[in-house]
């Protein structure tokens, strides 16, 4: 092989390692995004999840509350017709 192309060689290995590293890096570094936003996401859809049920409970109560409401005011309507 020719002396002038075995001198080239050495720096094209450490030229395509450094590459080979840049790269494992990148990757890495993408995988831990993708890993935080995943976790971000179910952290989301759970909050979603706890508020949605929170709000149908609230309206659970606020229905009970009208309907106490109407039922008080029927009674205060009756309690006043007997005076």
């Amino acid at each position: 092989m020719n002396p002038i192309l075995l001198k080239l060689i050495p720096p094209l290995i450490n030229e395509t390692t450094h590459h080979i590293k840049h790269n494992s890096t990148a990757s890495q570094e993408q995988q831990n995004g993708a890993s935080q936003i995943n976790s971000a996401i179910q952290n989301v859809y759970k909050t979603t999840q706890q508020n949605a049920k929170t709000a149908a409970s609230m309206t659970d109560s606020s229905d009970e509350l009208i309907k106490q409401t109407i039922y008080k005011r029927k009674q205060n309507i009756l309690d006043d017709k007997k005076l």
